[in-house]
């Protein structure tokens, strides 16, 4: 029975991108079978992770054209639901009710075949993050130190209280993840205000930090992770750190 867990932020550019291929590719290389879904009309961890965003992919699953299992493409590092440029269409497209249920529907048929399942999410309150909402059992929020960071954060556990009130989900925050970090006033200062946010929200979520490298840029550039690029990089080892983290806690439960 696979666990999986949806990497959201409703603000652009907080590496939820890089969190999601780098958290994907830990689990792998620690013999789990994973699978990442990518939900982003952008398609860049489907690019990045070295997928072919012009074969049926998720979009068509939703759709329920193809058959997931027919749709999940292999790369070197894990399997993946490749994002289409008609993701872009979703809100037009989803509009009943039960649609956001579509997204769950699709990964039970392959519950068995996947130890973890990792989603990639659209920034924005749109249909897609809430399928995505409603899949997963858990959610980890990237962000970073910018001064609206707090405020997305919020609206993520805003939006998972009305959907559990509403018994769309029972998933829960796992945790954040302070990206890009510096030694800095100003990202110490973000550390405290998301660290006194969980305390109030979610006490039992963690609270880690990605240090700041360009490697990761450059594995961007590569197609590649960094756990396979660039293994020896800050980043690379605070993602394991992460990773692990992840499996002791779901390990506990």
């Amino acid at each position: 029975m696979s666990v999986t867990i949806a990497l959201a932020n409703q603000k652009g550019g907080v590496g939820k991108t890089t969190s999601t291929i780098e958290l994907a590719a830990c689990f792998t290389n620690r013999g789990y079978k994973t699978l990442v879904v990518d939900l982003e009309q952008q398609m860049d961890t489907t690019k990045y992770s070295g997928g072919d965003p012009f074969k049926p992919g998720s979009y068509k699953v939703l759709k329920e054209e193809i058959n997931i299992e027919d749709a999940i493409q292999q790369t070197p590092e894990f399997d993946i639901l490749a994002a289409t440029p008609e993701l872009s269409k979703a809100d037009d497209e989803f509009t009943k009710p039960t649609d956001v249920l579509k997204l769950r529907k699709a990964l039970q048929s392959i519950d068995d075949s996947y130890d973890f399942i990792v989603i990639d999410t659209n920034p924005g309150r749109n249909r897609l993050l809430n399928m995505a909402y409603i899949a997963a059992d858990y959610v980890i929020i990237p962000t970073d130190a910018d001064d609206g960071s707090v405020s997305g954060i919020i609206s993520i556990f805003d939006d998972l209280n009305e959907y559990k009130e509403a018994k769309w989900t029972n998933a829960d925050v796992l945790g954040i993840i302070l990206t890009r970090f510096e030694n800095t006033s100003m990202h110490k200062y973000q550390q405290d205000v998301i660290k006194e946010l969980i305390a109030v929200k979610q006490p039992d979520a963690f609270f880690m930090t990605v240090r700041k490298a360009i490697a990761a840029s450059e594995c961007k550039t590569e197609r590649t992770s960094l756990q396979k690029g660039k293994k020896n990089s800050k980043p690379a080892i605070d993602y394991r750190r992460i990773a692990d983290t992840i499996i002791d806690r779901l390990t506990e439960d």
